[in-house]
C-alpha cells in the first residue's frame, strides 16, 4: 500500500534522519548537498523562517521517497503574490548542486511520478520552481547551469596525457618553477578543527581577491557558518564525507588553495582561492593539478567541478552537461506567465551561447 504525506513541521522533519541517511548511502555518486549533514547545518544556520512541505511516499509503511521542500510567498512579474514551493537547501547564498528525490535509484522513476503526481493535485501551490535539479525526470526543464565534468583515469600521469600539448607543458613547467621556491609547501587537511582554522584564511584570500563580487560562496557570514557547521559534522560522518582543502603555503601565509568534498569515488570542486600577485602566477593551475591528483590518490574516478561557466574549467576537460530548473504552474495566470518568460529566457541565452 502506498501513501504520501507532507511534513510542515521542523520537529517531524529531523526525525527523518535515519531514514534519510539509509536512502543517501543507496546512491552511488550522492550529492553532498543531499546530505544529512548539509540538509540540518542550513536548516540549523538559515537567518529566516522555513515553512517546511517535505514529501515523504512511503510503501508498506516504510519510507522509499523524500523530496525536501519549502513554501513561501513570491510577488511575481510586479503583480501580485503567489505561493511557491521550491528546494528546501535550494540558496543563492550557499550555491548547492545535484538537489533532487531521495530514494533508492532503482525506484527513482517510480517514486518521481508519484511525487508530481501527488503535486499536481495539491492546493498548496501555484507555482513550482525547482533550481539545482541534477536527476533525469520525465518533465521539462529549464537547462539552469552547466556542470563541467571531468572523468578520471588510474594515475595521475595518465590524466596528464589527456590534456592538451600546451597545457601538459605549462603545468610541467609551473611545478618545476614552484619546486624551486625554497619556502612554498603543499598541505592537504581533511576535516576536523585543523580544517574549520584553515577556513579563515581560506575566505580572506578569497575576499581579498573578490571582496563582496561573489557573495553567494563565502562573501557573506550565512554561507561561512553553513559550511562551518557542514565540515564539522562531515568529520563524524559514516560512511565518510571527506571535506578536504589542497592548500599552497608559503612563510607570509596562504597563497594558493582548493576547497571540496570527496563522497564515495567523486570529487566535488566547491571553490578556489589564490593570490593576485605576478609573483605567484599560476598558482591556481598549479594547485587545481595538486587538487586533480589528491582526489586520484584518494580513490576519485570523477572530478565534478559543480555548476558555473568559468573559463578555467575547460582548460581540465570538454565533458560538461546542465542542471535543469523544473517550472510548473497551475490555477494562476500570473503564475503561467512567469513560467512562460522564463522559458522564452532561456531558449535565448541558449541560442546565443
Amino acid at each position: 500500500m502506498t501513501n504520501i504525506r507532507v511534513i510542515q513541521e521542523r520537529s517531524a522533519f529531523l526525525k527523518l534522519r535515519k531514514t534519510w541517511e539509509d536512502l543517501y548511502w543507496k546512491n552511488e555518486e550522492p550529492s553532498p548537498f543531499m546530505s544529512w549533514e548539509w540538509v540540518s547545518s542550513w536548516i540549523e544556520i538559515y537567518d529566516q523562517p522555513i515553512n517546511f512541505f517535505a514529501i515523504v511516499v512511503e510503501v508498506d509503511a516504510h519510507v522509499r521517497g523524500i523530496l525536501p521542500l519549502r513554501k513561501s510567498m513570491k510577488q511575481l512579474l510586479g503583480v501580485s503574490r503567489v505561493p511557491v514551493l521550491e528546494m528546501l537547501q535550494s540558496c543563492a547564498r550557499t550555491c548547492p548542486d545535484h538537489l533532487g528525490i531521495l530514494c533508492d535509484p532503482q525506484e527513482l522513476k517510480e517514486m518521481t511520478g508519484l511525487i508530481f503526481d501527488f503535486l499536481k493535485g495539491s492546493a498548496e501551490w501555484q507555482l513550482l520552481d525547482l533550481k539545482e535539479w541534477g536527476q533525469p525526470s520525465a518533465l521539462t526543464g529549464i537547462a539552469y547551469g552547466k556542470i563541467w565534468n571531468l572523468r578520471l583515469p588510474e594515475t595521475f600521469e595518465q590524466f596528464v596525457t589527456t590534456l592538451r600539448s600546451e597545457k601538459r607543458s605549462k603545468l610541467k613547467r609551473l611545478r618545476k618553477r614552484y619546486e624551486k621556491e625554497g619556502n612554498l609547501s603543499l598541505q592537504v587537511v581533511e576535516g576536523g578543527q585543523e580544517m574549520l582554522q584553515q577556513m579563515d584564511a581560506f575566505v580572506a584570500l578569497h575576499a581579498s581577491r573578490w571582496g563582496d563580487a561573489n557573495p553567494s560562496t563565502f562573501g557573506e557570514a550565512f554561507s561561512r557558518k553553513v559550511h562551518k557547521a557542514f565540515i564539522e559534522k562531515a568529520a563524524k560522518s559514516s560512511p565518510v564525507i571527506a571535506c578536504r582543502m589542497v592548500l599552497l603555503k608559503n612563510s607570509d601565509g596562504l597563497v594558493a588553495g582548493v576547497y571540496g568534498m570527496q563522497i564515495k569515488k567523486v570529487f566535488y570542486y566547491y571553490q578556489m582561492a589564490r593570490k593576485i600577485d605576478p609573483q605567484f602566477s599560476g598558482a591556481g593551475q598549479l594547485i587545481m593539478g595538486h587538487a586533480i591528483e589528491t582526489a586520484l590518490k584518494n580513490g576519485s574516478r570523477r572530478f565534478d567541478f559543480l555548476r558555473g561557466d568559468e573559463p578555467f574549467k575547460a582548460e581540465w576537460t570538454a565533458d560538461f552537461y546542465f542542471e535543469q530548473r523544473i517550472l510548473l504552474a497551475q490555477n494562476s495566470v500570473v503564475a503561467k506567465t512567469y513560467v512562460l518568460l522564463q522559458n522564452v529566457k532561456a531558449n535565448i541565452r541558449r541560442r546565443l551561447q
